[in-house]
């Protein structure tokens, strides 16, 4: 890919993938991008898409992020990143999406983190269709039709003969008692979808949330993250109301 002097002419079929994909995603790393974008590892492709990605973060259609115990910097979409999609995305919904939450320790780690656990999930084969959370916000802002709140994903599993879409929250750190009593409240508002999955780092994040949750009328689970990226099939999810487990299949329509 040639760029004239002064000047960076984007790739539809190289580069607007990569920006979409950082756009979604919020944080990603470059070998989660890679990954996400191809389904077969290229030595040459792989080092061609790293020097892209250093072209795209030079001229500011990504910010590069050094981040305090991450192996890897990490990629977030640029002021120039974000114009360009808007002439190709209808769900970019403002110039520096997400501002407040750029170099945020805490949301990067989450962001990444998520986009690791959908990787897996897409190569266990469980994944339908993964709606981001910037998609969501969209809908939720711009249409009369949106979610409750702006989950982490809506996310279509399948299971063997059986699919169903569910809305899924990664809880890295825990909230607040009363945050949790509200955000049960909100749960109970849902009308587009009927399971909730929350997936949680440790047993005592799954304990605090299946009683901070405890208040919700609707269909919530709770799994552990790791246990579900790696067998999401056979991974216990803990019905909240009932406080008895479940498996994926269970929880679909």
């Amino acid at each position: 890919m040639r760029y004239p002097k002064g000047a960076i002419v984007l790739s539809d079929a190289l580069d607007v993938p990569a920006l979409r994909k950082v756009y979604q995603a919020g944080h990603a790393t470059a070998w989660q991008l890679y990954r996400a974008l191809n389904p077969v590892y290229d030595e040459s492709k792989w080092k061609s898409f790293v020097r892209r990605l250093g072209i795209l973060s030079e001229r500011h259609f990504l910010i590069r992020l050094v981040v305090d115990g991450m192996a890897a910097p990490v990629f977030a979409l640029g002021d120039e990143g974000a114009r360009s999609l808007q002439g190709r995305l209808p769900t970019v919904i403002e110039a520096g999406p997400r501002d407040s939450n750029r170099g945020d320790r805490d949301h990067v780690w989450h962001d990444v983190e998520l986009f690791e656990l959908q990787l897996k999930l897409r190569q266990a084969g469980v994944v339908s269709s993964w709606l981001y959370e910037p998609e969501i916000r969209a809908d939720n802002e711009l249409t009369n039709f949106g979610y409750a709140k702006d989950y982490d994903a809506i996310v279509t599993f399948r299971c063997g003969q059986k699919s169903g879409r569910v809305a899924l929250e990664y809880e890295r750190s825990p909230k607040s008692t009363k945050q949790y009593k509200r955000i049960a409240g909100i749960l109970n508002g849902e009308t587009k979808i009927t399971s909730v999955l929350y997936l949680v780092c440790n047993v005592q994040m799954e304990s605090f949330l299946l009683n901070g949750l405890r208040g919700t009328r609707r269909q919530v689970y709770v799994s552990q993250a790791h246990q579900f990226a790696e067998h999401p099939t056979e991974a216990a999810l803990v019905d909240v109301a009932q406080q008895v487990q479940h498996r994926l299949a269970d929880c679909l329509s």
